[in-house]
């Protein structure tokens, strides 16, 4: 009952999965990182943060999800 949040198994930051990404479709990007702080927000966000899925038995890792997504992309775009 209620509602759930659901993620894949490990935490990694935007910068790590969007690096993970690149890499699983082939591409040599740069990536630059950058700190939360540097943006004005109205709410304070912590320094650290991760979702956590404990209602539910665990997925996959996050790496081998973005691996398979990235597969997708590649097939969908040469469809195009």
């Amino acid at each position: 009952y209620g509602i759930y949040h659901l993620v894949n198994d490990g935490a990694v930051s935007w910068w790590d999965a969007l690096v993970t990404l690149f890499r699983c479709m082939g591409r040599d990007v740069v990536v630059h990182k950058v700190r939360g702080s540097m943006f004005t927000r109205k709410a304070k966000r912590p320094a650290y943060s991760a979702l956590a899925s404990t209602k539910r038995p665990p997925l996959r890792s996050l790496h081998e999800a973005l691996r398979e997504y990235a597969t997708t992309l590649e097939n969908v775009s040469k469809r195009i």
